[in-house]
């Protein structure tokens, strides 16, 4: 079986820096040319595929990419609740200054200990990922299930956001916790992950060149 893990492109929410998890928000002007982009990308990765399958967060920046790809192809996208971003709880939605000034002791205490530490009303990164790996393990199983009954492979598309395609992909690599944060997940990033046996191998991780079309308005920061 083989995944496709993808992060969504620039929102508004990227650009203003903001702890955008369960948060929507926009596409920037940017965010916009690099879905055209991340678009045709993705139709050529599943060019020859013959069984594709895509998953996607509800959360609209990346509903409206895992539909359009649908379409393109198809398919149906299947809205994943497993796939939606980090919740921020009540950080969520703010900046980090904005997020310092709401509460300043519950800021720090996670800055200081991201891995373990519960925004309140919100997630850990160590519960974020629990929940990634059980949900990922059980999509493994089903998966195999399904390539045995049809002699085929599966291509799988998920698309989804910075913190969870981290978790997923520790998951996946059987990677230590906190090996997340040695992986970058760029805006509009892709990894794929060929899955044989008991465990994945990152074959590609990469990002398209936005940056060869119109950057106007755009830094380059924010796709990092």
């Amino acid at each position: 079986m083989e995944f496709v893990l993808v992060r969504h492109v620039e929102t508004q929410g990227n650009i203003e820096r903001r702890f955008n998890g369960i948060t929507e928000s926009e596409y920037s002007p940017f965010g916009v040319e690099m879905n055209a982009l991340l678009l045709k990308e993705l139709k050529e990765i599943a060019s020859g595929r013959t069984d594709v399958q895509i998953l996607t967060s509800p959360t609209r920046r990346a509903a409206c990419l895992a539909e359009t790809l649908a379409e393109s192809l198809g398919a149906e996208a299947v809205g994943e609740p497993a796939l939606l971003e980090f919740n921020f709880g009540v950080f969520d939605g703010l900046t980090p200054e904005e997020a310092e000034e709401r509460d300043r002791e519950a800021y720090f205490s996670w800055m200081n200990d991201h891995l373990h530490v519960r925004i309140p009303e919100g997630d850990s990164y160590e519960q974020k990922y629990e929940e990634s790996a059980g949900w990922i393990g059980r999509l493994v199983k089903q998966t195999e299930k399904t390539e045995r009954e049809t002699g085929t492979q599966q291509t799988i598309f998920m698309i989804s956001h910075g913190a969870t395609v981290r978790c997923m992909l520790t998951a996946l690599l059987d990677l230590p916790l906190d090996a997340g944060w040695h992986i970058d997940i760029p805006l509009g990033g892709i990894a794929i992950v060929k899955y044989s046996g008991d465990y994945g191998i990152l074959s590609r991780l990469y990002t398209p060149d936005y940056q060869g079309g119109n950057t106007a308005g755009y830094s380059k920061k924010f796709i990092r």
